[in-house]
């Protein structure tokens, strides 16, 4: 099995929702331990950390729906394919069944003019 490069959509989803949950812990650890006296900008660092790993998980999510519906499509192709094979599998017994049908009227003269030719 062959490695890829990592696509870079999913790198930067994951170096958001990291970023942006270390600015949350942090930002948490922070208020706890008394560091962050706040003033009006920092009761925003929250929300802009919660905005970050939601965008980074929005990346990651729409990522594996764009894996899916292109699964989909192969799905879809593989069974249209395996339909055509059906009908060509279909076709071929036939053939083959008529020429088993020839094939042994063939015989049963063989074996009459066999017959013929013995009895003299």
């Amino acid at each position: 099995m062959e490695k890829r490069p990592k696509d870079i959509i999913i790198i930067i989803s994951w170096i958001l929702i990291i970023l942006g949950l270390i600015i949350l812990f942090g930002y948490i650890f922070g208020k706890i331990i008394g560091w962050i006296h706040s003033p009006e900008w920092y009761q925003y660092i929250p929300y802009i950390a919660g905005g970050l790993t939601m965008l980074g998980i929005a990346l990651q999510t729409g990522k594996v729906l764009q894996k899916v519906t292109t699964t989909e499509g192969d799905v879809k192709e593989i069974d249209d394919k395996v339909g055509t094979l059906i009908t060509d599998v279909t076709a071929i017994k036939t053939k083959t069944e008529s020429h088993d049908i020839f094939i042994n009227k063939l015989d049963d003269r063989v074996h009459e003019v066999y017959k013929r030719g013995n009895k003299k």
